[in-house]
């Protein structure tokens, strides 16, 4: 009707005790753009009914109330005169419209007028943490400087309303809570719009976004032959090398009587650490069970190793970005 794409909310208020309930206690979750108000009774109390919580959170407005009072039996229609409300205007609040007439009122300009267009005796209080660099701060003389008070004095030059700005250090709770009683107008400054704050105050649409990461410098490309290394810290090499000297000489002193060598048992030992099985294996329990604890760790050692070797001397791959037809076409076709 209006060439707008926000919906309009008709509230008709048949008697003044019934739209008071909803009037003075507006639902949570209340965002609507616009609402006509109409009041059928001879005694419109345009004033109240303006000043209603509901109506405050509402950017668009008009009432409606009988202009005279309609004769019994009377087949004509009432006459209604349209109503708005300019709370900051430095003269008379209310501002009568003119009667109502669909084609007086055929725009959305017309009906719904801009409340805040004169803001002229409003004196907006503002405080604001002063550690929020860029957007609010203190230089080193001690003026309150930031983006978010540039913003703010901007309004205030095109709605012509004065600033009082304060700045503090401290909880964002002791700033909050000075809003939501009702001594500070305006909270500027970063925020959570956790459900709890979203119910209790009116929060914009946000204008800056932070992210906080963790950056690491890539380390240099090792040497080949530092590659093969690399696995295992040194620490863990020297671990490695003594267990595997001690097994060897622990297998040596159970085995010997069927094996002399030492060379040759130290093989046995160390072929473990390279996942080659034993030629031949003791027939002794004791011997065995010795052969298989050791085996045993080597095959974790080994698989450690390896692990961390693919680790290091793989290169990840990411499949490049599609950007041009042409690529679209060879990542279907192939050609």
């Amino acid at each position: 009707m209006y060439g707008d794409n926000s919906g309009v909310i008709v509230l008709v208020a048949a008697s003044e005790d019934e739209s008071l309930s909803l009037l003075e206690c507006p639902p949570d979750n209340w965002n609507a753009s616009a609402v006509v108000v109409i009041s059928t009774s001879t005694n419109c109390r345009k004033t109240d009914l303006l000043q209603t919580p509901l109506l405050f959170r509402t950017p668009s407005v008009a009432l409606l109330c009988p202009h005279a009072p309609r004769k019994p039996h009377s087949q004509s229609r009432p006459l209604f005169r349209v109503w708005a409300w300019k709370p900051f205007v430095a003269a008379d609040h209310l501002v009568d419209l003119g009667d109502w007439n669909p084609g007086d009122f055929s725009t959305w300009k017309r009906l719904f007028v801009d409340r805040f267009d004169d803001m002229t005796t409003k004196i907006v209080q503002v405080l604001a943490q002063t550690v929020d660099r860029p957007l609010f701060y203190r230089d080193s003389d001690g003026e309150l400087k930031g983006m978010n008070l540039k913003i703010l004095r901007a309004m205030s030059s095109v709605l012509r309303f004065s600033l009082n700005v304060t700045g503090k250090r401290g909880s964002w709770t002791n700033v909050l809570e000075p809003v939501k009683e009702g001594k500070n107008d305006i909270f500027i400054n970063f925020g959570l719009m956790t459900p709890e704050r979203m119910r209790e105050y009116h929060v914009t649409v946000p204008y800056l976004l932070e992210g906080y990461g963790i950056m690491l410098e890539v380390p240099p490309l090792l040497p080949r032959w530092k590659n093969i290394l690399y696995p295992f810290d040194l620490n863990v090499w020297i671990a490695t090398i003594v267990s595997a000297i001690s097994a060897s000489i622990a297998y040596h002193l159970l085995y010997r009587q069927y094996e002399k060598s030492l060379i040759n048992n130290a093989i046995s030992i160390f072929q473990c650490l390279l996942s080659r099985s034993a030629v031949v294996m003791p027939e002794p329990w004791s011997i065995r069970l010795f052969f298989l604890i050791w085996s045993v760790g080597a095959w974790i050692l080994n698989i450690c190793y390896t692990s961390n070797l693919i680790a290091v001397l793989s290169i990840p791959v990411f499949p490049k970005k599609i950007e041009t037809m042409q690529e679209l076409q060879i990542a279907i076709t192939g050609k």
